[in-house]
């Protein structure tokens, strides 16, 4: 069983010296590899199925995947989500079950600055007055699942 919200992460950060994943392919991913966004598409999909697998096929609801906030150029991010939407949706046809629906937040202004240099506080203070606009009638009564590659400010 899901509550109103829940957190699923693959990996999560508690030793910056210690990680679980590769730093350096995660840092090939942002910079455009590919290969690597697919990998860890697949490999979230597939952790993420481990887990809620169950609920999944015994919800009622329609899904709604949603992924991190775009502007007219896709972040990193949006490629992970697509892998992870292709795995989610061929799992639930699998199962005779409905497709996730893709939905998207727009971003309305872009933030100049990169985000890995700045404190906790500095980020969330940027996000905080940052522009989204999203379409939310079509969310009523949907789960949502929002995607994204990585947690920085909470």
């Amino acid at each position: 069983m899901v509550n109103d919200e829940q957190r699923f992460a693959l990996h999560s950060i508690t030793d910056p010296k210690n990680l679980s994943f590769d730093r350096y392919a995660y840092s090939r991913y942002k910079y455009g590899d590919t290969s690597l966004a697919k990998q860890f598409g697949e490999e979230l999909c597939q952790g993420f199925l481990g887990k809620y697998r169950d609920f999944l096929l015994s919800s009622n609801q329609q899904f709604m995947a949603i992924s991190s906030p775009r502007g007219l150029i896709p972040p990193a991010a949006y490629y992970i989500f697509q892998i992870f939407l292709e795995q989610l949706n061929r799992f639930l046809q699998l199962n005779d079950r409905p497709p996730a629906i893709e939905h998207t937040i727009q971003r309305l202004g872009t933030i100049a600055e990169d985000y890995s240099l700045l404190s906790s506080h500095e980020r969330f203070d940027h996000l905080i007055h940052e522009g989204y606009s999203i379409d939310n009638q079509t969310l009523t009564n949907k789960f949502l699942l929002f995607v994204d590659d990585i947690r920085i400010t909470g």
